[in-house]
């Protein structure tokens, strides 16, 4: 964990871990991260923060899309709010214009789901991966609502298209673009 006050570090049970589920038949990969504690009132530098946690992709195929979410500890939707942001980063990738990881989606509390274009239900554009790939999870959560939350958990999903997909959607290259430095000040 990170943490930047004293407060947060003391409130911390445990160490929040990463479960990666696959739902084939719904062609989803379903990432938790969980146990956060959310107190009431608590901007994201107050917060406990969970590092970047790593997954291995379970399949072969295209994401076709990704949506992120909180949810308490019996799974009921929290509000988009508490999401400061999440970013999918793929660490044996690069930038187009610079010499980071790539990050294949990123999302804020502002952002609804991402759906690639589709034609008839069939995707025709997606991010290609491979079984084995490595892909981290980053998450920053805060809690400016007047409720606290214990137990909480980050649940992202993405969508796939399998490889037996036919016709083969086109394969994408997403990239980050930002008029500083990817290491500088951003403002």
């Amino acid at each position: 964990m990170v943490c930047c006050t004293a407060a947060a570090a003391q409130t911390a049970a445990t160490e929040p871990t990463l479960q990666v589920t696959t739902d084939s038949v719904h062609r989803e990969i379903i990432v938790e991260l969980s146990p956060l504690n959310l107190p009431a009132n608590t901007a994201h530098h107050d917060a406990m923060q969970a590092v970047a946690r790593a997954m291995v992709i379970p399949v072969t195929g295209w994401i076709e899309g990704y949506s992120g979410e909180v949810v308490d500890s019996a799974g009921q939707r929290l509000p988009n709010r508490l999401i400061h942001h999440l970013n999918l980063i793929v660490p044996q990738r690069r930038e187009l214009f610079s010499t980071i990881m790539q990050r294949m989606g990123a999302a804020g509390a502002e952002t609804p789901p991402v759906e690639l274009p589709q034609v008839f239900g069939h995707p025709i554009i997606g991010y290609p991966v491979t079984s084995g790939d490595t892909l981290l999870i980053s998450t920053m959560v805060h809690n400016p609502t007047g409720q606290g939350y214990a137990g909480a958990k980050v649940r992202v999903h993405l969508s796939f298209a399998p490889a037996s997909t036919w016709p083969k959607p086109i394969a994408i290259y997403p990239f980050y673009l930002d008029v500083m430095p990817p290491a500088g000040r951003h403002s």
